[in-house]
């Protein structure tokens, strides 16, 4: 299938409050637009660029002079690289063809919001709950995989459309082993990333960086993220428990109780404005600044958040896709 042409993105300001825009798809029959038609969609991921976008747009329309502001061009540059390629009318087609009930896709995707549906109504298997269900392989063995070995997981139907559609995902779902578990009990699992093995940086030989420059960088990389994230842990527990229930924060290796207590990384940093975010904690703890460096950065960007479960955190992100929250340092 031949893929469609494109035209070059343009933006231009022919009078005061009147900015234009065009759709790069070149069967487009509209032609120029205004430019809020190609404002970044309301999502999480794209929250913050939709708000600076519009606060351009804004600035944009408040310009009187046209021709002979110097900012105008500068500002209408930075509007071409925020907005969207395509108007708002060809991305709601295209999303709608391609999740319609007719397309493998759509299916795939009709099937895993049927799957959800019957996780929150069973329940999770551990504690009862039905919030930020999942489902948990207690035999890792039997997990769908594709041609190249990469376990597949259920929730990502995308990649299901090629392995069986919708069938192959309830024979995955019927499998004895595949069993309902909301989000936090899952991630205290034995099969979880966060509760396997890690290795330890000081089992690694400390050689010099001349001798070893692998083995160096691979050793100095842990104990920076360890002490990254022991400081994290620190302030997680120092706080307790979810911002939003009950559920507590205990140290690692103390025991856990199903619906009452979790390890630190079943807790995450959910910010409080969309679009007051940063990068996120995760990133700032596994990037390679020194703890000394990452310290500041850190404390800014946990200052901005709450602390919720897994479980409370899945349902505020959800909530967040339509409803950024109000920005707390004028963004």
């Amino acid at each position: 299938m031949r893929a469609p042409r494109v035209h070059t993105p343009v933006v231009r300001l022919l009078v005061p409050a009147n900015c234009e825009a065009n759709c790069t798809l070149a069967g487009c029959p509209r032609g120029m637009q205004p430019i809020v038609e190609f404002a970044p969609a309301v999502s999480n991921i794209t929250h913050k660029k939709r708000a600076a976008f519009l606060k351009i747009v804004k600035a944009i329309n408040a310009i009187n002079d046209v021709l002979n502001d110097p900012e105008c061009m500068k500002l209408l540059d930075k509007a071409g690289l925020l907005r969207t390629k395509r108007c708002l009318t060809c991305r709601l087609q295209a999303d709608a063809t391609k999740w319609t009930s007719s397309t493998k896709m759509g299916m795939c995707r009709n099937k895993c919001l049927e799957i959800k549906a019957q996780l929150e109504e069973e329940g999770c298997v551990l504690c009862g709950c039905t919030d930020g269900m999942t489902v948990e392989h207690t035999d890792p063995n039997e997990k769908m995989r594709n041609k190249k070995g990469v376990k597949i997981n259920l929730g990502d139907y995308g990649k299901w459309a090629s392995l069986g559609g919708p069938e192959a995902m309830q024979a995955e779902r019927d499998k004895p082993s595949v069993v309902a578990m909301c989000i936090n009990c899952q991630s205290m699992q034995p099969t979880n990333n966060s509760m396997k093995e890690k290795i330890d940086p000081k089992s690694l030989p400390n050689v010099h960086r001349t001798e070893n420059e692998p083995l160096y960088r691979k050793r100095r990389h842990l104990v920076v993220k360890h002490e990254k994230m022991a400081y994290v842990n620190a302030k997680k527990l120092a706080i307790g428990k979810c911002e939003n229930c009950e559920y507590r924060v205990v140290p690692w290796g103390s025991g856990w109780r199903p619906g009452q207590t979790g390890y630190p990384h079943a807790f995450q940093w959910a910010h409080r404005s969309e679009i007051d975010k940063g990068k996120s904690v995760s990133i700032l703890v596994t990037s390679h600044l020194t703890f000394e460096k990452a310290k500041p950065k850190l404390d800014k960007e946990m200052a901005r958040c709450r602390l919720l479960c897994m479980c409370c955190g899945k349902t505020e992100t959800d909530t967040r896709k339509k409803a950024p929250g109000p920005s707390e340092e004028d963004n």
